[in-house]
C-alpha cells in the first residue's frame, strides 16, 4: 500500500443529521484515507456508537476529534466556500457542478466546507441556500444513489488530487473574501426591501431567494463591499420608510 503524507488543509466535512453510526464510522475512514481531519457533524447519531468505531477501524481519532454543532450554519460560520452535495436536481436552483468540473469551484487556499446531507432524503432547499456551490456526483448504472461513506471518498480524493497537483497559486485568490454567512445575511437585507417595495410575494419568494442566492455566491465579494451594500440596503429601506411616512402626512 502506498502511503502519504497528511496534508494540512482549509476543508471540512460537514454531515447533516446522519442516522446510521456505521455511516459516519465510513466516512471518518474516508477523509482519513485522503489526509484531511476536519469533521463537523450537525443533529448526529451516536458517532462514538460500537459500530461506528469498528467501521472507523484505524481513524477513531476522527470520531473522536469531531465538532458537534445543533446547526447548519454554525458548521459554516467561518467558511468562505461552502459546497452542498446533491444526488436529485432541484428546480429552485440553476447552478449544479459536476464532480468532474470541482476545479471549478474549489480552491485550497480558501476555508471551504463539503457538506453531505441526510441519508434517506439529503439537503433540504432552504440548506442549499446557504451553500456556495451545490455538487453532483454522475451515476450510469440503474442505483443512482451512493452510500455516504462511497460519496464521501469520492469528493475527498478529487479534492487531494487538485491540492496535490495543483499549486496554489494557480488558484485566483481573493483577499478578505466575505464568509459564506456574510452572504447569507447580505440575501436576507435584500430580501427584506424587495418585501417593503412589494417585489417578493409569497408565490414568488422561493425563486427569487434562490435567485439571490446563486447571484451572490458566484460573486467575489470582499467583507468590504459586504459592509457597503448592507449600508445602501439599510439607507435604501430608511427612506422608504420615510418617503411613505411623508407621503401620508401630507
Amino acid at each position: 500500500m502506498f502511503h502519504e503524507k497528511s496534508i494540512n488543509s482549509n476543508t471540512r466535512i460537514v454531515l447533516v443529521e446522519t442516522s446510521k453510526p456505521w455511516n459516519v464510522g465510513a466516512v471518518a475512514r474516508a477523509i482519513d484515507n485522503m489526509g484531511f481531519s476536519e469533521l463537523f457533524l450537525v443533529n448526529p447519531c451516536n458517532h462514538l456508537h460500537e459500530k461506528a468505531m469498528a467501521v472507523a477501524s484505524n481513524s477513531k481519532h476522527i470520531l473522536h476529534g469531531a465538532t458537534i454543532v445543533a446547526s447548519l450554519k454554525e458548521a459554516i460560520s467561518d467558511c468562505e466556500n461552502v459546497i452542498a452535495t446533491t444526488a436529485r436536481y432541484r428546480r429552485h436552483f440553476q447552478t449544479y457542478t459536476s464532480v468532474y468540473d470541482l476545479k471549478e469551484i474549489y480552491n485550497p487556499s480558501q476555508q471551504t466546507a463539503i457538506i453531505f446531507g441526510r441519508e434517506s432524503s439529503g439537503l433540504k432547499n432552504e440548506e442549499l441556500e446557504l451553500c456556495s456551490h451545490r455538487l453532483f456526483i454522475p451515476a450510469f448504472g440503474e442505483s443512482t444513489s451512493l452510500n455516504l461513506g462511497q460519496a464521501v471518498l469520492l469528493v475527498m480524493y478529487e479534492i487531494r488530487k487538485l491540492i496535490s497537483q495543483t499549486p496554489v497559486s494557480v488558484y485566483s485568490e481573493v483577499k478578505d473574501k466575505a464568509a459564506v454567512n456574510n452572504l447569507v445575511s447580505l440575501r436576507e437585507h435584500f430580501e427584506k426591501l424587495l418585501r417593503e417595495i412589494e417585489f417578493l410575494k409569497e408565490e414568488n419568494k422561493n425563486q427569487v431567494s434562490n435567485s439571490l442566492s446563486d447571484l451572490l455566491f458566484r460573486s467575489n465579494f470582499t467583507e468590504k463591499d459586504i459592509r457597503i451594500l448592507q449600508g445602501i440596503l439599510r439607507r435604501t429601506r430608511k427612506t422608504i420608510r420615510f418617503g411613505k411616512k411623508s407621503t401620508r402626512e401630507t
